[in-house]
């Protein structure tokens, strides 16, 4: 009989026991997403789980950010298990402002949930008035949605004696930093370090300007005893637009137009001698570099010599069938035009009243209007290491002389200038023949 009463008091014990809760030890789910981890509290017997989402910098968004309680705990079955999702960061990278409009600048911000904070203004030789010259925080630095970006905004050029807005170097800096551009190699696609052939006149003149012209505006002082390396695969958009807004050295574009003729003698500052015979070259336009000396605006131009030249002094070693001076763009599209055609042998109508211009325009550009041209000089590269074979090739076609690498970007050139009939003497254009 007591047996039996045991028996029957084991049987309601067990089945009391069957529903009381169970402990469970609360698993690890930190840094899983947020399906796997209910499914993984699903698993261990926990069934009652409640969610909340909160930022993290750290933790990517859907994922675990933490967990209550902890992993490990032994808690009941029925205990509510909560978990912090991530939303992701609140924080968003501040896009880059510098070279665009005010307006333009506002909506790009908005678009990134961020909002203009202060606006001042100062004076820029770089950017149009109404456009940013820069911005505070700096392109890339991660902030909360909806902070503010403090600009600063240009004024246009500061009125001055100088109408470019250059800051003066002296004459020896200006050499100086010649003699140090004149070294720089560009890395090729192979590894080799090639120098540039400074003397190849106009022929890929525009991206030896614009090459030269990045150079020399972001030399910093004082110039460090190694040489320029370049390689398009390091240089990046971002390095050549902070150069235009901020430059080391304030430059700008020169570009001449005209009946650009001459009779083109090499020398070699290391000592190389070449045939007496010149070259017989002639083209409608080239370009070079300005920079203030002393408050003056002189030419750099490596293809004829380290020190700055005048203007006057530079645009006549190559016209003497005219004067050169400055002109509107307007006239020098027009002047830049009639060149091309009488020396691309078209016909064409009329006389060009002024037949030999210049304009100076800001950096990294050959009109006032244009945009820097920042891929330009990443381009400039390639074409550059092409010309410098090619010089090679043409020195030894012209001269049967075969000059080393090293020698190259120490060749210069002697213009004489050449008249029309000296142009028609060696080629037989359609205006040649005209009475």
């Amino acid at each position: 009989m007591k047996t039996y009463i045991r028996i029957i008091f084991l049987v309601i014990f067990l089945s009391f026991c069957s529903a009381c809760p169970r402990s469970i030890i609360v698993p690890d789910v930190i840094g899983y997403t947020e399906e796997n981890a209910l499914n993984e509290l699903r698993s261990a017997g926990f069934y009652t789980v409640s969610v909340s989402y909160i930022y993290s910098d750290e933790v990517p968004e859907n994922r675990v950010v933490r967990q209550d309680p902890p992993a490990g705990s032994k808690v009941d079955e029925r205990t509510n298990i909560t978990l912090f999702i991530s939303r992701g960061s609140d924080k968003v990278s501040v896009p880059y402002l510098i070279g665009i409009s005010l307006k333009d600048g506002t909506e790009i911000l908005r678009q990134y949930c961020l909002v203009v904070g202060d606006i001042s203004r100062e004076y820029s030789a770089v950017y149009p008035q109404g456009y940013i010259v820069s911005q505070e925080p700096k392109y890339g630095t991660k902030v909360v949605c909806g902070s503010k970006v403090n600009i600063t905004v240009s004024r246009g050029k500061e009125p001055s004696t100088d109408p470019y807005g250059l800051r003066p170097i002296t004459r020896e800096k200006a050499t100086q930093i010649s003699r140090y551009v004149r070294e720089a190699k560009i890395r090729s696609d192979d590894g080799t370090l090639v120098p540039i052939a400074w003397s190849m006149i106009n022929q890929a003149c525009q991206d030896r300007s614009l090459l030269l012209q990045y150079l020399i505006a972001s030399i910093p002082d004082p110039i460090p005893d190694t040489e320029i390396v370049l390689d398009s695969n390091q240089l990046t958009e971002k390095d050549i637009e902070q150069v235009v807004s901020h430059p080391s050295v304030d430059v700008a574009s020169i570009n001449i137009t005209g009946p650009l003729i001459v009779f083109q003698n090499l020398v070699s500052t290391n000592e190389i001698i070449f045939p007496d015979e010149p070259l017989r070259v002639y083209w409608p336009y080239h370009h070079a570099v300005v920079v203030n000396i002393e408050g003056t605006v002189c030419v750099i131009d490596l293809s004829i010599q380290d020190t700055p030249i005048p203007i006057g002094e530079w645009t006549a070693k190559f016209s003497r069938e005219t004067t050169c001076k400055e002109v509107s763009e307007e006239e020098y599209s027009v002047i830049w035009f009639y060149w091309l055609s009488l020396m691309s042998n078209w016909n064409t109508e009329e006389t060009s009243e002024t037949l030999c211009g210049y304009t100076i325009t800001p950096m990294l550009t050959f009109r006032s209007d244009q945009e820097p041209q920042i891929q330009g000089v990443i381009d400039a590269f390639f074409t550059l290491v092409v010309q410098t074979y090619a010089f090679q090739t043409i020195v030894m076609d012209t001269y049967g002389m075969d000059v080393p690498f090293e020698i190259i970007p120490h060749i210069v050139s002697l213009y004489t200038p050449g008249t029309l009939n000296d142009l028609c003497s060696w080629v037989s254009f359609l205006f040649c023949q005209q009475e």
